[in-house]
């Protein structure tokens, strides 16, 4: 017991997480004490006690991730894209026709190049954006922490991927609102 409050003392990151309680001390601190004595661990009980803290922790780092953080992981690579999506779209339809009627009859321009150069406008404008985005994704969603193992799987490979391209999706089709709004999203008279 006293060694037990010594290491409440010196080593509360450990104790006190919220992965490890008293009981889990106590536990492993009796699974440790080979000699019954419960009173004091040796050194060789001692070092006995960490072995199995350490194989105890390096499991809990080998676990799967939960559905919970998968939906967090899923969330957190979605939005910055539905952010790039919506703005490379928008800013390509809108930069794409203004430089159809400034430059595309003085220049000879068809339609298409100049929806080119809008999407070279377009992706300049989402390069440059994109690091905030993702900065202030970060301060509103907290991904879950994984560990190396669980950021190896997989399952996070593609929950990352399909929540990036559902996202860049949705904000590219978000993104066509500056025809909607305009009224040419669809041809006149159909």
């Amino acid at each position: 017991a006293l060694l037990i409050e010594q290491l409440h003392l010196k080593m509360p990151e450990i104790v006190k997480s919220n992965l490890y309680s008293r009981e889990y001390a106590e536990e492993l601190f009796e699974a440790a004490d080979t000699d019954g004595d419960k009173e004091k661990l040796t050194k060789s009980e001692f070092q006995h006690a960490l072995q199995l803290h350490s194989m105890l922790e390096s499991q809990a780092e080998r676990q799967p991730p939960s559905a919970s953080a998968l939906r967090m992981i899923f969330v957190a690579s979605a939005i910055p894209f539905i952010a790039f999506g919506f703005l490379d779209n928008a800013i390509m339809l809108v930069a794409g026709e203004e430089i159809d009627h400034v430059f595309g009859a003085r220049l000879g321009l068809t339609t298409l190049a100049s929806a080119g150069l809008g999407n070279l406008v377009a992706d300049v404008m989402g390069v440059s954006v994109a690091n905030g985005i993702e900065q202030g994704v970060k301060k509103v969603i907290k991904t879950p922490k994984l560990s190396r193992y669980q950021n190896t799987l997989h399952v996070i490979k593609m929950t990352r991927l399909v929540g990036s391209a559902v996202g860049v999706g949705f904000g590219c089709l978000l993104g066509l609102s500056p025809l909607v709004l305009t009224g040419t999203f669809f041809v006149p008279g159909s």
